[in-house]
């Protein structure tokens, strides 16, 4: 059992940081109700451009690791 409890989230982006870790739906128990603008709404701009942001650092070091561990693998 996973125990979701949103109503401790002060702002979206917690609740979003709090979802993102969730892997599957299966046993996962919401604790009490909550207002659904907790989950119902985009995640804040700033959230998106980190998560951008990131996500092109984990491409950079793959592509910069392939090059350095070359010799490695050849």
């Amino acid at each position: 059992m996973l125990p979701v409890y949103f109503t401790s989230c002060n702002e979206l982006t917690m609740t979003y940081v709090m979802l993102s870790r969730i892997r599957s739906l299966e046993g996962i128990t919401i604790l009490q109700p909550f207002p659904i603008g907790k989950i119902n709404s985009h995640a804040p701009q700033a959230v998106r451009n980190e998560l951008s942001r990131l996500d092109a650092l984990a491409n950079a070091s793959r592509e910069q690791a392939k090059e350095d561990l070359l010799w490695y693998y050849t």
